[in-house]
């Protein structure tokens, strides 16, 4: 937590693998993750499309070839939560942490595993359980399942957590790109 907690910012590709109920073969996506302490998040896709999901403080954008979404996380209090819920996790927030969740920590050597139930609404009514994996101030892996039995995977791969933005750096990642409709 203290590791992930001082980070200057991370950039990890990723691999996520959602398993949901309804289909025979589950949906895999590709792309880039970035975050700068304490609140900024842009998820990067690449496949099987092209997506952005930007957290900057209050404000979230996601857009992909269908169009733009903006939405004030201060005017949506179930979006705010969401998102804070998350965001504590980037933060190696102890405390936050333990006020969200239960919580059960395990280390073995240089690896590490943090399993979470989220203990209030809305986000336990939506989530049953978070188990990430890593290996210093790395996560490897994080698998959540829903309360209906769907799971999504993610793995990440050339992780950073070093990693110091440039201002250029940061005007790229966290503006919403254009996007043409196909």
């Amino acid at each position: 937590m203290l590791a992930m907690a001082s980070t200057p910012g991370v950039v990890a590709e990723f691999v996520e693998t959602k398993h949901l109920a309804l289909l025979d073969a589950p949906l895999i996506t590709r792309g880039k993750l970035y975050f700068i302490p304490p609140r900024r998040l842009a998820r990067h896709t690449e496949a099987p499309g092209k997506s952005t999901l930007i957290i900057d403080g209050d404000r979230l954008i996601f857009s992909d070839e269908t169009g733009e979404q903006r939405l004030d996380l201060a005017s949506n209090p179930i979006a705010r939560v969401f998102v804070d819920n998350f965001i504590v996790l980037f933060n190696g927030d102890r405390k936050g942490l333990e006020r969200r969740y239960e919580t059960k920590f395990a280390i073995e050597g240089e690896d590490w595993s943090l399993d979470l139930r989220p203990k209030h609404a809305p986000l336990n009514e939506a989530i049953s359980a978070v188990r990430m994996v890593g290996n210093g101030a790395g996560m490897r892996k994080m698998t959540m399942t829903e309360s209906g039995g769907d799971r999504t995977v993610t793995e990440f791969v050339e992780v950073d957590t070093g990693h110091r933005f440039s201002d250029a750096e940061i005007a790229a990642v966290f503006s919403a790109p254009e996007m043409t409709p196909q």
